[in-house]
């Protein structure tokens, strides 16, 4: 059975650089002033045109291109456990070689290429994390355990499918996930704080102000990996920041916030923990992008943590 490049060049396709495990090449099946506008997965076939933003298999790719049929077995759809080699990460050389350097998404959001690479993060374009921008978790040990993908299309408004909308999809339990202690832990150490925030979203707005010792709950629960590790790390001040979002009538981040801050009264005193949101009830991206840095840094300044 031929493999990916093979059938590219049957097609005439002129494969001009490989990078991150992406050939690139000039689009054939429309006109492109670009030569690189075409990026096909080495190992699956998958495309996207970023001209276009169509994407597709390879057998679709061939097809648009020269009317032909191609036979191709791309590789079985990935198990859990084959994490790694999903996104083909070397934890040694902190390199994500399946994530594509697409940072318009956050960029509009406020947040700066340089923060979303520290965290190796990029957009994926096939596979189970499909059209999401992809944050690879790495727990304090340097392991990779998971992935956390955000959603890059807005929540339809037809209600059946809004049901059926996942805004951020993980990989692996995320009530493994300590995130991101492996890139703060020296910050929480210095600072001797720690902000719980719900979202990846959340945390990279404070990083972007220089606030940057977060910890991520992923969710509205406080996960026993997490405690055990707020509790390792010894704060002098824990402050909680979850929003109502726009669901204020059931007020779940206060009632998360209140939920949290009683499992952590069994090992802080009360006068550590504080609680601390927009007073519009804005989640932290939100205002970041809508009230500047200047307003984000002042919600976190010392006269209201040292309360």
């Amino acid at each position: 059975m031929p493999d990916v490049k093979s059938i590219l060049i049957d097609a005439g396709f002129k494969i001009v650089f490989e990078a991150n495990g992406w050939y690139r090449m000039k689009p054939l099946h429309r006109s492109s002033s670009t030569d690189t506008a075409l990026a096909v997965h080495s190992k699956t076939g998958h495309f996207k045109d970023w001209g276009t933003d169509e994407k597709g298999t390879l057998e679709k790719l061939i097809r648009m291109t020269t009317g032909e049929l191609v036979a191709f077995d791309a590789p079985p759809p990935v198990k859990v456990e084959d994490l790694k080699e999903e996104i083909q990460i070397k934890i040694n050389k902190e390199e994500i070689k399946a994530l594509l350097p697409a940072y318009g998404f956050y960029k509009k959001r406020g947040i700066s290429e340089e923060t979303l690479k520290t965290f190796q993060s990029g957009y994926c374009s096939y596979g189970k994390m499909n059209d999401r921008y992809v944050f690879p978790i790495i727990n304090p040990d340097g392991n990779l355990v998971g992935l956390s993908g955000r959603n890059m299309r807005a929540c339809p408004s037809d209600p059946e499918k809004a049901r059926r909308y996942i805004k951020w999809k993980h990989l692996n339990p995320s009530k493994n996930f300590i995130f991101p202690y492996y890139y703060n832990k020296d910050e929480i150490k210095k600072q001797k704080k720690i902000i719980l925030v719900e979202s990846i979203g959340n945390m990279l707005a404070l990083w972007e102000v220089g606030i940057r010792y977060s910890l991520v709950t992923f969710g509205l629960n406080l996960s026993k990996s997490l405690l055990s590790t707020i509790i390792s790390a010894n704060p002098e001040k824990i402050i909680l920041s979850y929003d109502n979002d726009l669901d204020s009538k059931r007020n779940n981040g206060q009632r998360a916030s209140e939920k949290i801050e009683k499992e952590l009264k069994k090992w802080f005193d009360s006068e550590q923990i504080c609680s601390i949101v927009d007073a519009d009830g804005l989640d932290l991206g939100d205002v970041l992008a809508q009230k500047g840095p200047g307003k984000l840094r002042e919600m976190y300044d010392d006269t209201r943590t040292s309360k």
